[in-house]
């Protein structure tokens, strides 16, 4: 991994926009930027070179990939980042799915990678309420 010194000795990064840039020219819209032969995603360097420190997840909180602001950034959990994908932001309850064989609606998580059935419901509004009544009383 390169340091943060070494990162900003070879770019220039914008907060404001979320551009970088190199000898004065905009890298493109890329979701990867290439340093010393090593692929990087933008946003992980963003924050890197902001605050020096890189957390095992960085969410875009507008969730468009392409939006380093460093203000649309922020370090979240597995979870967390799992539950900002663009069919939660479009109105899909978080935390159940919907089961053909049974038409019913199945509530569940994955703690450690490991799928647990919180039980079918018959709309998803009770599987998405079983789900967050678990994840808070579990301290998930």
């Amino acid at each position: 991994m390169i340091t943060q010194s070494e990162l900003k000795a070879l770019l220039d990064y914008n907060p404001e926009t979320g551009e970088f840039t190199r000898n004065g020219h905009v890298l493109g819209p890329r979701l990867q930027l290439q340093i010393n032969k090593k692929s990087y995603l933008k946003h992980r360097i963003a924050w890197f070179y902001i605050h020096g420190d890189l957390p095992e997840f960085i969410d875009h909180i507008n969730g468009n990939r392409l939006d380093n602001k460093i203000t649309n950034l922020r370090p979240v959990t597995k979870r967390q980042n799992s539950q900002n994908k663009k069919i939660h932001r479009d109105g899909k309850l978080v935390g159940c799915r919907f089961n053909k064989l049974l038409n019913k609606w199945q509530s569940g998580c994955s703690i450690k990678n490991k799928y647990k059935s919180l039980g079918y419901y018959n709309t998803e509004l009770e599987a998405h309420n079983t789900y967050i009544t678990y994840i808070k009383e579990n301290n998930l």
